[in-house]
């Protein structure tokens, strides 16, 4: 083979070598994630640095003390479009404490941008928190076995958390609405927010503390410390379920 063509076929190689090591796009325009796509980039976390729609196309297995995806633009959408990240803490409840083990850091998904979007999907085994979003919308997502399920600001709604050390959410600044928290440590730790129509049960210690919020047809069961921790500026709407009775 002549120098000539020993180039073009070496400058080929090269060149299919970065396209896969490119995430793919969908149909939709949406950039494709998955296992492969992240560890051809060098591993976790996996950076999302443009804004953008961005979709898992397969589970994401993330080892201890690292991130999954960390975001570090504005105006975000991550679908995780059914799929898993998950990584190696695992928990179990007691009546009084949900015990953790398995690593010591690490965030499914970290983002301290304005106008993220996380959902569709589940977020297992994370040492600091399933996702830790400000400004955001988190829906219909499964946490569990996280130290903390969702610590945000934003909008968290249709979400079901379980199994999480201390929080199974922790919303700063925002609405948490028709979400199902159980067998966590603290259910739900809200502060100035509003949280409607959530159902609470079988927490370790309190199924909910509250500090400058508003609170209205949620429902709470067997939680061990109690059911409502409220705090300064709590306001009820009297029309809470605790264990069968109006609250």
């Amino acid at each position: 083979m002549s120098k000539l063509k020993s180039k073009f076929a070496l400058a080929i190689l090269l060149g299919a070598g970065v396209l896969c090591a490119v995430p793919a796009f969908a149909v939709d325009g949406q950039i494709l994630i998955n296992q492969s796509s992240v560890m051809a980039l060098g591993g976790f976390p996996f950076k999302i640095t443009q804004p953008g729609s961005y979709k898992l196309s397969g589970n994401l297995v993330v080892p201890g003390n690292t991130d999954g995806i960390d975001i570090t633009a504005d105006n975000v959408a991550l679908d995780l479009n059914g799929f898993n990240i998950s990584g190696p803490l695992k928990c179990t409840f007691a009546v009084t404490e949900v015990s953790c083990s398995g690593s010591i850091t690490g965030y499914g998904v970290f983002s301290q941008q304005t106008n993220t979007t996380v959902k569709n999907g589940s977020i297992t085994g994370m040492a600091s928190a399933g996702v830790s979003a400000n400004g955001a919308l988190i829906e219909e997502l499964s946490v569990a076995h996280n130290t903390i399920g969702i610590s945000a600001s934003g909008i968290v709604r249709r979400c079901v958390a379980s199994l999480n050390r201390i929080f199974g959410i922790e919303l700063v600044l925002g609405v948490v609405q028709d979400s199902f928290m159980f067998e966590n440590g603290t259910g739900l730790f809200a502060s100035v927010a509003t949280v409607t129509g959530n159902h609470i049960s079988s927490s370790a210690t309190l199924g909910m503390g509250v500090e400058f919020t508003t609170f209205g047809s949620n429902s709470f069961f067997g939680n061990n410390s109690g059911n409502i921790g409220s705090g300064n500026g709590t306001t009820s709407q009297n029309n809470n379920n605790c264990d069968g009775a109006t609250c």
